[in-house]
Order: C-alpha cells, then sequence, then structure tokens
C-alpha cells in the first residue's frame, strides 16, 4: 500500500523507526537496534551475494543506499543520496554526498538514540 518492502524473512532489529519509508526496501543485511529509516532508503545485496552490516544507532536519511559488504559502525548517519558500496565507516561518523568530489565525513556531535528514541 505505502511501496515500503521488507521480505518477511528479513531480520529486523528489535528497536526502529520509520520516518516516512515509501519507496524503502530493506533487503537482507544485519541492522542494529535503534535504526531509523527516511524515504527511498535501499538496503541490499551486490552481485556475489554480500550484505551490508549495520551497528547500533544508525540512521538512514532520505535515498541513500548501502549496497554489498558495505560496513557501518555505531553510532551514525548516512546523508541523502550517499551510496555505499561495499565501503566501511567507523563509528560515530556522519557522512554527506558531495557529487562528483565524493564524500565527506565528519564526527557525529549527537547520538541517534537520543535524537529519534528520546522519550
Amino acid at each position: 500500500m505505502h511501496a515500503f518492502e521488507c521480505f518477511y524473512t528479513r531480520e529486523i532489529p528489535d528497536i526502529f523507526h520509520l520516518e516516512h519509508p515509501v519507496a524503502s526496501v530493506l533487503g537482507q543485511a544485519i541492522f542494529g537496534d535503534y535504526l531509523v529509516v527516511y524515504q527511498g532508503v535501499s538496503v541490499g545485496g551486490d552481485n556475489k551475494l554480500r550484505y551490508p552490516r549495520l551497528g547500533e544507532g544508525v540512521v538512514l536519511f532520505s535515498k541513500c543506499s548501502l549496497i554489498g559488504d558495505a560496513l557501518v559502525g555505531s553510532n551514525c548517519a548516512i546523508g541523502a543520496g550517499v551510496c555505499l558500496y561495499g565501503k566501511s565507516i567507523p563509528d560515530n561518523i556522519a557522512i554527506s554526498n558531495r557529487g562528483p568530489a565524493g564524500f565527506v565525513s565528519s564526527s557525529l556531535t549527537w547520538t541517534v538514540k537520543e535524537r529519534f528514541f528520546k522519550s
């Protein structure tokens, strides 16, 4: 009904938030708790059947993609339009897209848990 796909065999985390999941696909991957997904996100394998692994407290902003054996550490923010194909990102990092010049990474100055899950 809302074009969000997460096949029933996928293991999603116990604690997650779907902010605007329209046009998002959560494929085969290992997801940590405190996952946040915005619109147009794609997570899935490559042609060698390698899949992403996400730590605890990861926010995936609109139209970002995690493909293949991408490894995202804990407390990370993947910016709009970023495509991580088999890349590793350490803990506490924000990645943004700079177009043809590549990515910009910086320390994440806030925590995903507190920003999205604070009660």
